[in-house]
């Protein structure tokens, strides 16, 4: 029941910060239906309706291009809905908007280095193991696999560290 609230003020929290940049980056006031649209945006994202989110946030990005939350979501719906070169572009349009965003860059770099990660895959399948090249490309290959190996562990030991944090008893206060 507390995650939930802490859930619902999180999704409230970044509407809020949505709109409020819609209004701050807009030349005229924001218009009924953008504030609707936005919150339409928002409850499709969370429903994980990614073609209502997508049409709805690219709708938002013609409005205000300038947001860079509305570029963040529009790249992770893109991730979620297996579009790489998309989600790519989105998470650079919000890094240019707004260069200090984190998450952005994180998700950024993720993608990239899958992508990355599948090209040196794909060319150890077609390079002939006599190329002076292909030790080389095995070794990077590796070296990545490797990594996202252990970014994998790295993310189910945070995620069973927090869910065992929450299933703690609260202590009272006195």
């Amino acid at each position: 029941m507390k995650k939930c609230k802490i859930l619902n003020n999180c999704r409230l929290i970044f509407l809020s910060a949505v709109v409020l940049s819609l209004t701050a980056c807009a030349a005229v006031p924001v218009q009924p239906d953008v504030l609707a649209i936005g919150k339409q945006a928002a409850k499709a994202y969370q429903d994980k309706n990614w073609a209502l989110a997508e049409k709805k946030y690219s709708y938002l990005i013609s409005q205000s291009p300038n947001v860079a939350e509305i570029w963040f979501r529009l790249g992770n719906i893109y991730a979620y809905t297996n579009k790489p070169e998309k989600a790519i572009t989105a998470y650079r349009e919000a890094v240019v908007r707004q260069p200090a965003y984190g998450k952005a860059w994180h998700n950024l770099g993720l993608i990239s280095l899958k992508q990355t990660t599948a090209l040196y895959l794909e060319m150890l399948k077609n390079i002939k193991e006599s190329s002076p090249l292909y030790a080389q490309v095995k070794q990077t290959a590796d070296a990545l696999i490797k990594i996202l190996e252990q970014r994998r562990a790295n993310s189910k030991a945070a995620t069973k560290a927090k869910i065992d944090t929450q299933n703690m008893p609260e202590t009272k206060k006195e």
